[in-house]
């Protein structure tokens, strides 16, 4: 099922999503919660947030994203239309928010910490700053009778070597 036609929000201000079961029909074993950007993704390809599999049933669901700790309107007890409910009388997911798109001119004043892989679509360009690689982003004495330090960059399984040299 896709639920279209919401009105556009910034994923980083949902604070929560409940899931009601009504009249104690068992519909939500097997279901997926999934948020897409359908404006720069059409296809729905790129989930910016997914939940876990429900395979327990419930009554009520409620997956938080990370800005729950900005809400300030107090728990409900039951199901209600204009709280979030209680974690004590809902099965409660902490979500993650996965495939953040950003588009447009991005600024950043403290460092960027990349846990997994860093997926460029286009280029990447650096002016005024300093890039510092750890022990495994560059090869010392590399194969092929090269000497020094060099990055090793592969792009479309094609392996790039630049030579790195300290400044005089």
């Amino acid at each position: 099922m896709i639920i279209k036609n919401i009105p556009l929000t910034n994923i980083n201000d949902i604070q929560s999503i409940v899931y009601y079961n009504r009249n104690g029909e068992n519909r939500s074993i097997g279901l997926v919660l999934e948020l897409y950007n359908s404006t720069n993704d059409a296809d729905l390809i790129y989930p910016l947030a997914s939940t876990n599999v429900i395979s327990t049933y419930s009554l009520r669901y409620r997956f938080d994203f990370p800005s729950i700790s900005t809400y300030s309107l107090g728990f409900a007890n039951g199901s209600n239309t204009e709280k979030i409910v209680n974690d004590n009388i809902a099965l409660t997911e902490t979500i993650s928010l996965s495939n953040i798109e950003m588009t447009g001119s991005i600024s950043m004043n403290n460092d960027l910490s990349v846990g997994g892989s860093l997926f460029l679509g286009n280029d990447l360009t650096l002016s005024g700053t300093q890039i510092n690689f750890n022990s495994d982003s560059f090869i010392s004495n590399s194969a092929g009778g090269n000497s020094g330090n060099h990055l090793v960059i592969f792009i479309n399984g094609t392996e790039y070597k630049i030579k790195l040299e300290n400044a005089s």
